[in-house]
């Protein structure tokens, strides 16, 4: 990896990232409101550590909220009634932060045991 990306991250990321918000945002404003809030969400209890997971994660919420839009159906009826359950089951596998602390904060006890 050269150094520019390790300071600034990738440049194929970053256009990823662009993309997936541009979709995002021409959601009808219900549905672009719901994706935003399930981010937030998703940040808030723990946030995903990778790129990779972020996106696959949010790609799976973004074609909800396009098929849901599609089809002129309330969020809920995809994600079921409580959404945080939901959110927390497709990310249920994936390295969160939360994870990665926890898992350094074990390592640095034991080490000073």
């Amino acid at each position: 990896m050269r150094i520019f990306e390790r300071i600034t991250g990738s440049m194929e990321a970053k256009r990823e990232w662009r993309s997936m918000e541009k979709r995002a945002k021409s959601l009808p404003p219900r549905y672009y409101e719901a994706y935003q809030a399930i981010q937030r969400y998703l940040n808030v209890t723990g946030g995903l550590t990778s790129w990779q997971s972020s996106h696959r994660v949010l790609t799976v919420i973004l074609e909800l909220m396009e098929q849901a839009a599609f089809e002129q159906k309330p969020v809920t009826d995809f994600t079921g009634e409580d959404v945080a359950a939901f959110c927390d089951e497709l990310v249920k596998d994936e390295q969160s932060w939360q994870t990665s602390y926890r898992h350094k904060l074990n390592q640095t006890i034991r080490q000073n045991s």
